[in-house]
């Protein structure tokens, strides 16, 4: 809603941490060792600049 000037910086960043947090055959974790949740939470907010989300559906 504020734009590429915040989106764009933010979203690298995101990226790059969750390259960071991810395992070899491709999850996520959190501090819990779960890996279902953190997983499916960064495929939506990596998935958001393509547009695949429903909010973005008319």
């Amino acid at each position: 809603m504020m734009g590429d000037d915040y989106f764009k910086p933010w979203y690298q960043k995101v990226a790059q941490v969750y390259a960071s947090m991810q395992r070899k055959d491709g999850e996520l974790y959190d501090e819990h060792g779960n890996t279902v949740y953190p997983t499916a939470m960064a495929a939506i907010v990596l998935l958001s600049p393509k547009g695949y989300l429903p909010i973005y559906e008319r």
